[in-house]
């Protein structure tokens, strides 16, 4: 599904139909776009539940990146991200993508380099970093909740999508991490949600 949408996006790319961005929301002066969450959707993929639509996907990841965002600008003065950690996703990413050249290459038709990425990458990184070292939550999640996750969730959503499903193992460490996510998101909603009440946030997504 994912090299689809890749597909899918250069031929738009190609042909010139690249809609005028528009802000999804901000955080006090703060902007993040529908380009923005694009491009989340490519770097920092979720999967997506088999009733959510589009929309409800575009909102689920704005509602991360709104949290990202504030989680940095919260904390940025107790934590700091390393050269290491930016080296960490910039290796993920080129493993996802299977070369450096590859990855390069989807850099390039965001119009972006590399020093772009890790500007835009910086939120989210910084936020595993606080959950990591500050919250040092430890979640685990079992095989079973994986193979269950697959077999009543992603492979109907292939079949809704006609597209052809990957393995088990193939997608397993995605699911992995949309299944922890789940759980620490629900561990930190609290003092996130304390959090943001000291923040000017516009979500405009939803209205349109």
């Amino acid at each position: 599904m994912f090299s689809k949408l890749i597909i899918l996006f250069l031929t738009l790319l190609q042909f010139g139909m690249i809609l005028i961005d528009k802000i999804a929301a901000t955080v006090n002066d703060e902007v993040i776009t529908i380009s923005d969450i694009e491009k989340s959707l490519f770097f920092y993929p979720i999967l997506r539940n088999k009733k959510e639509s589009e929309h409800d996907l575009y909102l689920q990841q704005l509602e991360n990146m709104v949290n990202y965002k504030i989680i940095y600008m919260e904390n940025k003065g107790q934590f700091e991200i390393t050269k290491e950690d930016f080296e960490s996703i910039r290796l993920s990413e080129i493993k996802r993508y299977g070369s450096i050249e590859n990855f390069m290459n989807i850099l390039k038709n965001f119009d972006m380099d590399m020093n772009d990425f890790m500007d835009f990458v910086r939120d989210k990184v910084f936020f595993d970093k606080v959950v990591k070292e500050k919250f040092k939550l430890k979640i685990d999640v079992k095989f079973e909740e994986i193979e269950d996750f697959y077999k009543t969730e992603y492979l109907s959503l292939q079949k809704k999508l006609g597209m052809t499903p990957l393995s088990l193992i193939e997608i397993a460490s995605e699911i992995e991490d949309h299944l922890r996510s789940k759980k620490i998101n629900k561990q930190l909603s609290g003092w996130i949600s304390d959090m943001r009440k000291s923040y000017k946030i516009s979500i405009l997504l939803d209205r349109e």
